[in-house]
């Protein structure tokens, strides 16, 4: 079951669910809370994803121009979210591109967030447009659904716990 608005806002205020976003109003939704961009970098090299483990590309930061704007050409990215999540046990979450990225030639890849996870995500943009995509820093670009988790499970306790918390 999704939650809606009001769930969504008891759980922030209540069990910190979102925090350090850039405007609450703005970013509540009917049926989630959307995610802002705050920093833009590209893959250098190549990731491995074996049976023993995994090692991520390093990571080159894109530089943002002054007017707080990011140009990128056609081609993958990792973007980082201004928000840290804290999802509580039974409550777990699905990231969706917000439609404007689509209607500009590019997507942003579907990523989960399991119950237990603390962290300020990632995800895949990929610009698919061959005129690129300029994106503003604390942009609203990905809506997050929130899902009440049934049954017995475990928390997350995976690599990527308190990613990208100082």
């Amino acid at each position: 079951m999704f939650l809606g608005s009001e769930e969504i806002k008891k759980l922030i205020k209540e069990k910190n669910l979102v925090s350090d976003f850039i405007n609450f109003e703005d970013q509540l939704q009917p049926n989630g809370f959307d995610l802002t961009l705050q920093k833009v970098e590209r893959t250098i090299g190549h990731g491995i994803i074996s049976t023993s483990g995994k090692i991520t590309p390093k990571l080159e930061e894109v530089s943002i121009n002054p007017d707080n704007t990011w140009v990128l050409n056609k081609g993958i990215y990792i973007i980082t979210f201004n928000e840290i999540l804290r999802f509580p046990k039974g409550i777990a979450g699905i990231g969706i591109q917000r439609s404007s990225i689509i209607r500009c030639g590019a997507i942003i890849n579907v990523s989960s967030w399991d119950s237990g996870y603390e962290g300020r995500g990632q995800n895949l943009l990929v610009v698919h447009n061959k005129d690129g995509l300029i994106l503003q820093k604390n942009a609203r670009i990905v809506q997050i659904y929130f899902i009440k988790v049934r049954g017995r499970h475990f928390s997350y306790e995976g690599n990527y716990q308190h990613e990208n918390i100082k």
